[in-house]
């Protein structure tokens, strides 16, 4: 038999085009929680406005035809999780890539995205697997004959998953919805619906138990998708609760850093691996999106910090713990002696301001007007009281906006531009600085040292005092200088990095501070969905600009 030629990227296109109007109605008919507002992927030349834009708007089948009909990344759009009666019709694993897109990786993500529709289709009916992407991402939908709980939709998601580690995955999929209940106020997330990828040229495929199909196969097996009985699933998830939490986590802690984590770890909910340790519920607060860090610092002290900024002992306290079982047992407090503090310069050495650049930034300072920085607060996602403070400047030379940089003796050493397509640059002659806002020194609990100026606006607008470095390597010596007189806690906020250099960077960062100051340092870093602490503000925190 004549070994059957795969369809070309055209043709594909063309059979997804052609059918827009049954997969429009499939949708409506399937997968529709709410139709109040939606997702809209942008372009590449306006994603450092951010990856999707919410249309706060009702759609229907005008839009449902373009995103099936798209032929660029500003037609694709998502759909809701959930409704505001707090339902689902469906739920959606997805299967994302790891940071390597070796063949080995993508089979091992399609190993387990296999497996996730194998246990969903013993809930009574057969899933829908779909490789969203030409590099082996995945996504598993459950959909339901009508609306269940979004609470039971969320525990049995997670209860599909909990062993993610077992199948050789390197990070937790993503379960949709990501929460029990939506908060009141907010929306929920969304999913982009099958069709074209937003950033390939890629059309999604579907798993018919042997092979991926392409095009009008692929759109007929969605369309003829028999959906799940939703009495029968609600049923057998009578008993679900997140009580029940993943072991191997808590064991393979145990086997790591000893039982004390282990202990903490099991009396959390939602507890995963991030790239510095592990992500789980907050126990103080309503946490329906996890955001208390758990992390070792090097004297073996287990570290707990809350993004939504809960108090330490009120987050042990609700699990029925103390201050003093954060710390190992005596004989291990004795023998982790901080290293005996190494002489710094007293008298620091540092570049003098350059008097062209100190004339500049008062320049750029005053061309600025509200709504420049209005407008740039809204792209960031942060707070126009937040960019004021880092002393933004607007370059008309440049069109583009301006932050000044310092060195240790806190004179402007450099000035920063950010154009207004993402782009940075430094001009001529600066030298790389610290992001250091006004009225930082004055004392206080705790000061965070983040990644750049977006993150420092970020932490500033969600309340916490913080300053900044230039990078992963940059501004060290002026800022060990700096913090010589600072008597406040330290806490350095690492990015998640997909090559883990923003982790490993902030540790080695940790170890010279303690070293040369005799000082230990906590680092942290956002749950492992987020990439900085501004996406993880954004996504949770975000104020109103």
């Amino acid at each position: 038999m004549k070994k059957e030629e795969p369809k070309s990227l055209r043709s594909i296109a063309t059979e997804w085009r052609e059918n827009a109007e049954r997969l429009a109605t499939f949708v409506q008919e399937n997968l529709v929680n709410r139709d109040d507002f939606y997702i809209r992927y942008r372009p590449q030349e306006l994603r450092h406005l951010g990856k999707v834009e919410v249309i706060k708007k009702r759609y229907g089948s005008a839009e449902l035809l373009m995103h099936f009909q798209a032929s660029s990344p500003d037609c694709v759009i998502g759909l809701p999780t959930t409704s505001q009666e707090q339902t689902c019709r469906w739920i959606v694993i997805d299967v994302d890539s790891d940071g390597e897109d070796s063949e080995e990786s993508q089979a091992v993500r399609e190993k387990a995205a296999l497996e996730f529709a194998s246990r969903l289709a013993g809930y009574g009916s057969t899933p829908l697997l779909i490789k969203s992407s030409e590099y082996g991402r995945f996504h598993v939908w459950m959909i339901f004959d009508h609306r269940i709980a979004s609470k039971t939709a969320f525990l049995l998601g997670r209860k599909i998953v909990e062993d993610w580690h077992s199948l050789g995955l390197k990070k937790p999929p993503e379960v949709f919805p990501k929460q029990e209940q939506v908060a009141e106020g907010k929306l929920p997330n969304s999913v982009r619906l099958p069709g074209l990828h937003h950033t390939q040229k890629f059309y999604s495929e579907v798993w018919d138990g042997g092979k991926w199909l392409t095009g009008s196969d692929a759109i007929h097996s969605i369309c003829s998708i028999a959906p799940f009985c939703s009495r029968t699933v609600t049923d057998r998830c009578a008993g679900l609760s997140l009580e029940a939490r993943p072991s191997h986590v808590v064991t393979k802690a145990a086997k790591q850093h000893g039982q004390q984590v282990a202990n903490l770890l099991s009396k959390l909910k939602l507890v995963t691996e991030s790239c510095d340790g592990w992500s789980a519920r907050c126990p103080a607060h309503n946490d329906n999106n996890p955001s208390l860090s758990i992390g070792i610092a090097g004297d073996k002290k287990i570290l707990a910090h809350c993004f939504a900024g809960c108090d330490p002992r009120k987050i042990l306290e609700a699990v029925g713990l103390e201050m003093r079982d954060l710390y190992p047992p005596p004989p291990s407090i004795r023998s982790a002696v901080l290293p005996p503090r190494t002489r710094i310069h007293r008298q620091p050495v540092v570049i003098a301001a350059d008097p062209e650049f100190v004339a500049l930034q008062k320049r750029f300072a005053k061309s600025i007007s509200p709504e420049q920085i209005e407008e740039l607060a809204h792209a960031l996602g942060v707070t126009a009281a937040s960019l004021t403070e880092l002393q933004i400047g607007w370059s008309r030379e440049d069109s583009c906006w301006t932050f000044p940089e310092y060195n240790a003796a806190q004179q402007v050493c450099g000035i920063l531009r950010r154009f207004k397509d993402g782009q940075k640059r430094t001009i001529k002659g600066s030298r790389r600085g610290l992001t250091l806002p006004l009225g930082w020194g004055k004392p206080g609990k705790t000061l965070h040292i983040l990644e750049g100026q977006s993150d420092v606006a970020a932490a500033i607008s969600d309340g916490r005092r913080a300053i900044g470095r230039p990078g992963t390597s940059g501004g060290v010596d002026d800022l060990i200088q700096l913090l010589d007189s600072v008597k406040d806690d330290l806490v350095i906020v690492a990015d998640n990095d997909k090559s883990g250099a923003g982790l490993k960077s902030a540790k080695e960062l940790s170890d010279k501070i303690t070293t040369c100051l005799r000082r230990v340092v906590n680092v942290i870093g956002p749950p492992n969905s987020f990439k900085d602490f501004r996406s993880f503000f954004n996504a949770n925190t975000r104020k109103s600009t």
